[in-house]
């Protein structure tokens, strides 16, 4: 006779695994864009966007968009990191997810950075993490960075932009001083001329 401790555990078991089978996101009418030699498959959903220069998205980013951002990691990743990332793991890979609310279409957006290979890309659609994006990000090929090296990446990324930020804001009032200094010289030695030299 089987004990009852076996046959809790067993009972445990199935119902765990039964969890996870209704949980499984069904992938078989999903199709393929390839976006710097990595393939996303994309559920129905996300399915009537366009390839561009390497970007694909429906309408606009703030819909739904997938980009490799290589070359741009500092703008786009130090400019989004100011809303407060949070760090998870899909899968395999490491995951830098932020939310904001976007003024410009009126609602939140959201933003998975993650690495395939040896490339950042960036997931941004209207809502929050679900798990038909999980899938997508699960079904490109793992990174080739550890996770402290990933997160090293996305830091320095964050730093450059925030050096850049800081040399803008000190050329502008560089640039306001000069012209305040201008139009002080000017007006001290000519109290009464309203002309520019």
């Amino acid at each position: 006779m089987i004990s009852k401790k076996l046959l809790i555990s067993l009972l445990f078991i199935s119902l765990i695994v039964s969890i996870n089978c209704v949980n499984a996101v069904d992938s078989s009418d999903w199709k393929t864009v390839k976006i710097n030699n990595v393939d996303f498959k994309l559920p129905p959903k996300y399915q009537e966007g366009k390839l561009n220069k390497g970007t694909y998205m429906i309408n606009n980013i703030f819909t739904f968009g997938i980009r490799c951002v290589d070359s741009n990691i500092s703008y786009m990743y130090g400019s989004d990191y100011n809303f407060k990332a949070k760090n998870l793991t899909v899968g395999t890979h490491d995951v830098s997810y932020i939310t904001e609310y976007v003024d410009v279409v009126n609602h939140n957006v959201s933003y998975a950075y993650f690495a395939s290979g040896d490339s950042f890309y960036c997931i941004s659609w209207d809502g929050q993490m679900n798990e038909e994006i999980e899938e997508m990000i699960i079904n490109t090929p793992d990174s080739s960075y550890d996770t402290d090296a990933f997160y090293g990446i996305l830091d320095e990324a964050r730093h450059k932009y925030d050096d850049k930020q800081a040399d803008k804001e000190k050329s502008i009032e560089y640039e306001d001083r000069l012209i305040r200094e201008k139009y002080y010289n000017h007006f001290y030695y000519y109290p009464y001329g309203y002309y520019w030299y």
